[in-house]
């Protein structure tokens, strides 16, 4: 009896061992599929991080560009303001120079009226005096 006995706490003892070592290939097989996932991952992360690096080049290119393209526009509108206030100037001048000549205009029209209405009032005296005077025009 007592080696029946023993054959079946050996049996016993046997199937649980098989489950033990079945739970423990299906463990295995867990952590493999596991580590394949973060071998996976990390190969991800690698080639996203060689991506993130080259973004970060490009990126820092692009804001070297931007700097310099705003100190050009910062430069460009001084140039532009100058410019401006250099033909404001220019235009102020030309509007006095304009309103002297116009001034004077007025004293040459003034002038010339003058000298029209008197040789208008010599002609009609010379011609009230004609037999004094003969105006003979060639």
């Amino acid at each position: 009896m007592e080696k029946e006995h023993l054959e079946i706490i050996l049996e016993d003892i046997l199937a649980k061992f098989e489950i033990v070592a079945e739970g423990h290939e299906a463990l295995r097989e867990d952590i493999q599929g596991i580590k394949n996932e973060l071998q996976a991952l990390n190969e991800k992360y690698e080639k996203d991080h060689i991506l993130i690096r080259a973004l970060s080049t490009d990126l820092l290119a692009v804001q070297q560009d931007t700097t310099a393209l705003r100190h050009d526009l910062s430069a460009f509108r001084k140039d532009v303001n100058r410019e401006l206030a250099d033909h404001k100037k220019q235009l102020s001048e030309q509007g006095t120079e304009l309103k002297t000549l116009s001034a004077e205009i007025r004293t040459l029209h003034q002038k010339i009226d003058g000298v029209a209405n008197d040789l208008a009032e010599h002609r009609a005296d010379t011609e009230t005096h004609r037999v004094v005077y003969k105006v003979r025009e060639s």
